[in-house]
């Protein structure tokens, strides 16, 4: 690790043979502590710290033999600001969603966050997990049930810093648009060029994002002209045919 949120500091060695050690603050180990026992992992505490600060500890080991070793260093940084996250949604951006399975984007201010959770419980209190963001992206599945739902997140920095819970608010729409009317809305000439397509949708879910036809010599195919899409404004007018 590169930062902490605590003074009281996790400490590990790699040292062969050593039956005592001694950690300290000063620098070059001058210090007047004794030695003490060998214990690894350990902690130290640095006692009182600023954000920012780079904390660092001098060790020296000694042997069976009464011999030192040199004294060595190692620093870290105390970081206690949380991450905070600027952006949360579905990874198209919609709100809308047509599958239970959601695979979600968490963006940071600091690009800082190593790990995230997701629950449905507001103040992400519990009925989550946390994963790392390194493992892939973030996936929630929703409950299979079309309306409005909420989903809450958090993310930790690599210190053990906590965002603060945010929340999206995603519609699971597995009802299709019902369509009550299409036609040209007026009777058609063999020499027609510019038909006029007229259409009514609804969707209560979601409402309409946008229209599509296709027009065929029979139902089902798309002969004269391919599926278009004509955006969400009806009726619409196509140029350049002849039927």
């Amino acid at each position: 690790k590169s930062s902490v949120n605590t003074t009281n500091v996790p400490v590990s060695f790699d040292a062969e043979r050593a039956l005592s050690m001694l950690l300290t603050k000063n620098e070059n180990c001058e210090t007047d502590a004794e030695f003490i026992p060998f214990a690894n992992p350990t902690f130290f505490d640095f006692e009182a710290a600023d954000h920012g600060d780079t904390l660092t500890l001098y060790g020296q080991f000694k042997g069976q033999d009464g011999g030192k070793s040199k004294c060595i260093s190692a620093s870290i940084t105390y970081d206690t600001a949380p991450p905070v996250v600027t952006v949360f949604t579905t990874l198209q951006g919609s709100k809308y969603v047509k599958a239970a399975s959601v695979v979600l984007t968490i963006e940071t201010q600091k690009d800082d966050a190593t790990e995230y959770y997701l629950t449905s419980t507001a103040g992400c209190i519990d009925g989550g997990e946390w994963r790392k963001f390194k493992d892939g992206d973030p996936t929630w599945t929703l409950q299979e049930i079309t309306g409005s739902q909420s989903v809450y997140a958090a993310v930790k920095d690599e210190a053990g810093n906590v965002s603060e819970c945010s929340e999206v608010k995603l519609v699971l729409d597995i009802v299709a648009p019902t369509l009550t009317k299409v036609d040209f809305g007026q009777s058609l000439s063999s020499t027609q060029t510019h038909p006029m397509v007229v259409s009514e949708a609804s969707d209560d879910n979601s409402g309409i994002d946008h229209y599509m036809f296709a027009i065929g010599t029979a139902t089902g195919t798309q002969d004269i002209l391919a599926w278009k899409d004509v955006g969400g404004e009806f009726p619409y007018q196509e140029t350049g045919l002849t039927l």
